[in-house]
């Protein structure tokens, strides 16, 4: 339940940060004025700049580049206004962004109702989108990426008043595998939409249920 005027109501990280995320819970925080670019929203969380993140494992702490959440909980963070990323806004240079065992869930934003992600290259595993809001790619958006893999996921019952009522993705080359997206709704793209410049796209082993 905190708050912030422009950007990250929970936590902002700006540049050069050295970041451990363990098994956390982001609940109702919000961003209420934001600003209408990649500088203002992520009604939890908000990246900026290049970061490496402290990941604990079996084995201690391990420093990898780029940006990683793992194992955490999202739910009803929300930002007012024409922004990005109800609950992250992930705006790096980092060379990796990776999000695993996370779950996001009623989320709101105008562009990326749970997760807005601009950056270089980026993985999404056994993570959930559920309930989530936003006029465009209610789940998730990904706007610039090189390179997008998505795995073992479920996209549910997330709701866009326009564009990809689970994922909207821009990035250059994408690969979604053993994903569920059931009862997503848009007004076009019930469950997935794609920008002017996708080279290649590749879905396998997926299941598309009762999107509307």
């Amino acid at each position: 339940d905190n708050s912030a005027m422009v950007s990250g109501g929970a936590i902002i990280f700006l540049n050069q940060y050295l970041l451990r995320i363990e098994k956390c819970s982001f609940l109702g925080n919000k961003v209420l004025i934001p600003t209408d670019d990649y500088g203002g929203g992520g009604g939890a969380l908000f990246f900026s700049g290049y970061s490496t993140l402290y990941v604990a494992n079996h084995f201690g702490l391990l420093e990898l580049p780029g940006t990683f959440i793992e194992d955490s909980t999202f739910d009803s963070n929300y930002c007012t206004g024409d922004v990005f990323g109800g609950a992250i806004l992930l705006n790096s240079e980092s060379v990796w962004t990776h999000i695993n065992k996370c779950k996001f869930t009623n989320n709101t934003s105008s562009r990326g109702g749970a997760v807005t992600i601009v950056t270089h290259q980026m993985s999404i595993t056994n993570s959930e989108f559920i309930g989530n809001r936003g006029t465009d790619g209610a789940g998730l958006v990904i706007v610039i990426a090189q390179n997008v893999t998505i795995t073992e996921c479920l996209f549910k019952s997330n709701v866009a008043l326009d564009y990809a009522g689970a994922l909207f993705v821009g990035s250059t080359i994408s690969n979604i595998t053993n994903c569920t997206f059931r009862e997503n709704v848009a007004q076009t793209g019930g469950a997935l939409s794609t920008r002017d410049g996708i080279k290649k796209m590749f879905i396998e082993n997926s299941h598309f249920c009762s999107n509307v």
